[in-house]
């Protein structure tokens, strides 16, 4: 097959371009497979992730271009009700799927006469949706957060943005989310049908933790959906009973300057450490003791797939993203959201019993098994080949 993704970013320290990385090398085995980024040239590296070298990539300029209007009016829609208000299907045409927009996407698609084309994160779905009836491509969704933090989020992501969604999701040959909960809110809340896929895991690794350095282990972009605040809090209260942990985040984001302020002002310095952007997160997994995830909303979290891979057991809020993921007691302790003394306790649980968390590393290494790439490819190309 000829497949082509259109993705914002496929060179960015984020886990999307993690996964796409890792799905379209392993299609391109058998596949044509391009992607579309709106990224710089400049900024290439296929070995942030082991792009393949048969994957090609296509740059292209930013979706809205110059257009600070347009911005503007996205972004007040997101902080207001007024285009919600004023309902206009014209309107929010107008902002979100310019037309010279839609005209260059489609001509692109049907001059390579791709068989299927994959929109990377609601905005690509529904960019498809808008043209599905003048391109010869199948077309496919793919979500990458949960259904809660797309629609129901207020002030950020897809806030207020529900016509684009109710309009064009319908017009796509298939729209993919993570788990079957997001998969059963679509189809409660919106009548829309969604096939849920899971992300596959972006590496394999013989080596599994050994899980005796007294170290947490957390990785995310620094910005508030990663709740790093809640696990600096947590943190500080884990400590008034155990001593001699440190917790080691990785990741770069807008949230650094308050995070590391939260630090200082905790007298946690020296504990908790910002280490900024790893190329080698899995060397750093495999020297830890566990993943702290204290995200208040995720898709699939590639960081915990990865954390499975080696072994390492993993503590985390009750959100969806989880439930196919850890069992709670089994693979790592999912706590109650998003209570900070429980994750506090959850912390020391583990810190505690050395022969709990080997049990837990056990149980994480088999759980990894499901989400091997030949397993989730073989899905998106059943998926393919049935539309």
């Amino acid at each position: 097959m000829k497949i082509c993704f259109f993705n914002t970013k496929l060179f960015g320290a984020n886990g999307i371009s993690r996964v796409l990385s890792c799905l379209a090398s392993e299609l391109a085995k058998d596949n044509d497979v391009t992607v579309v980024t709106f990224e710089n040239p400049n900024e290439v590296n296929r070995d942030m992730y082991k792009l393949s070298d048969k994957v090609n990539v296509v740059f292209w300029k930013p979706i809205y271009g110059k257009c600070y209007i347009r911005r503007a009016a996205h972004k007040i829609n997101q902080q207001t009700d007024i285009v919600r208000k004023i309902n206009s299907p014209a309107l929010y045409n107008w902002i979100y799927l310019p037309r010279h927009m839609q005209n260059i996407w489609a001509e692109f698609i049907n001059e390579n006469d791709f068989d299927v084309v994959v929109g990377v994160q609601a905005k690509g779905a529904y960019i498809l949706g808008s043209i599905a009836d003048r391109i010869k491509a199948k077309t496919v969704g793919w979500q990458h957060n949960s259904y809660a933090a797309y629609i129901e989020t207020k002030g950020d992501y897809y806030w207020n943005q529900d016509y684009l969604f109710d309009t064009y999701l319908p017009k796509l040959d298939a729209y993919v989310v993570l788990n079957e909960y997001d998969e059963q809110q679509y189809l409660e809340k919106k009548n829309i049908k969604a096939t849920t896929i899971y992300n596959p895991k972006s590496f394999v690794s013989q080596k599994k933790a050994e899980l005796n350095r007294k170290r947490f282990i957390a990785v995310g972009a620094l910005r508030k959906a990663k709740g790093f605040d809640m696990l600096i809090d947590a943190f500080r209260i884990f400590t008034q009973n155990t001593h001699g942990w440190e917790l080691d985040i990785f990741g770069e984001g807008e949230d650094y300057d308050s995070l590391q302020s939260m630090i200082c002002n905790s007298g946690l310095e020296g504990q908790i450490t910002l280490r900024g952007v790893s190329e080698t997160i899995d060397a750093e997994m495999l020297d830890s003791s566990a993943l702290l995830l204290s995200s208040r909303w995720e898709g699939m979290p590639m960081v915990v797939l990865e954390a499975l891979e080696v072994g390492l057991p993993v503590v985390a809020f009750d959100i969806t993203a989880m439930i196919p993921l850890v069992d709670d007691g089994k693979e790592g302790i999912i706590v109650p959201q998003f209570d900070v003394n429980a994750y506090a306790q959850a912390m020391e649980k583990i810190a505690d019993n050395i022969s709990l968390r080997k049990n837990m590393g056990k149980a994480a290494s088999k759980k990894a098994e499901c989400f091997s790439v030949e397993v989730i490819k073989n899905k998106w190309v059943n998926l393919f080949e049935s539309l």
